[in-house]
């Protein structure tokens, strides 16, 4: 766990990886991704999230979701990264599409990825 120092003093805080889904003139709107420390959508409402897997290595992994698989495609310098790299999606990874996010364009980030058009599409109309 990270850490953070706030004006109410120490705060737990974690990297969130989201997807992207609506931009706007000062901020933009996204959906969190998930893994549940792993144990999938075990304890979840199945219906709120779709499955989003790395293309070049989990592309095959079954989804506990009732939603087809979304993939992510890494961009450079991520495309050489192995199978355990932080960048990487792994294969028990959720986006929650229930449940949107706001954050403004000066919100520190990096672009990992991108989904192609069909799954971007896909997961903005469930």
């Amino acid at each position: 766990r990270e850490q953070t120092l706030t004006h109410l003093g120490w705060v737990y805080s974690k990297a969130r990886k989201i997807v992207v889904i609506s931009r706007f003139a000062q901020h933009l709107v996204g959906l969190p991704i998930f893994s549940h420390g792993g144990k999938g959508l075990e304890k979840k409402e199945k219906s709120e999230f779709v499955g989003i897997r790395d293309f070049q290595h989990f592309r095959h992994t079954p989804t506990d979701s009732v939603h087809p698989n979304l993939l992510c495609h890494r961009l450079q310098p991520f495309t050489q990264a192995s199978k355990s790299h932080w960048s990487v999606i792994n294969g028990d990874s959720y986006v929650q599409f229930t449940r949107p996010m706001s954050f403004a364009y000066n919100t520190r980030c990096t672009i990992e990825g991108h989904l192609q058009d069909q799954d971007l599409n896909n997961l903005i109309n469930l």
